[in-house]
């Protein structure tokens, strides 16, 4: 076996590592999901998202810190889907997934696929991103959305240098 295929074989597997790293912490975040009841917090977002009307809704929401987006998409997935614990932390835990998706899928094609996924991997395996990603709060969302500013801000900065 020669340097070229022996690198090939380390980076493969090291890819297929990091994929079993990150499929079980995904796992783990939707196996979770049940195991704790609402907090004071989340509590708050549960009671914006039962509210019968939208407008109302985001007159609360504008009193709170965070951005009344998440109370937004909230009060929607609550009215389609129902109140549940596990269905109203489906939607954060949706997030969460997209911003590993995206971690993986959406930086530049130089970048190569092995550092993608270790970016993702430390992502997965931070206790912050595990505490976060199922609270009905808006830390999933806004991880999401400034994931993909960031790395729509890289590729413009990429083609405009071209």
């Amino acid at each position: 076996m020669d340097k070229m295929q022996m690198q090939r074989l380390i980076s493969r597997t090291a890819c297929a590592i990091a994929l079993v790293i990150i499929a079980l912490a995904l796992w783990r975040l939707w196996a979770s999901l049940a195991i704790n009841s609402f907090w004071q917090d989340e509590l708050f977002s549960m009671n914006l998202a039962r509210m019968p009307a939208f407008g109302p809704m985001l007159t609360l929401a504008a009193w709170d810190t965070h951005p009344p987006t998440f109370y937004a998409l909230l009060w929607g997935w609550t009215h389609l889907f129902g109140l549940g614990e596990v269905v109203s932390r489906l939607l954060p835990a949706l997030c969460s997934v997209g911003l590993i998706v995206a971690l993986v899928l959406l930086p530049r094609r130089e970048i190569a696929l092995l550092p993608r996924l270790f970016v993702a991997m430390m992502v997965v395996t931070s206790r912050f991103w595990f505490e976060h990603a199922g609270e009905v709060r808006s830390y999933a969302l806004a991880a999401l959305l400034l994931a993909l500013a960031a790395l729509a801000s890289s590729r413009l900065v990429a083609e405009m240098s071209a």
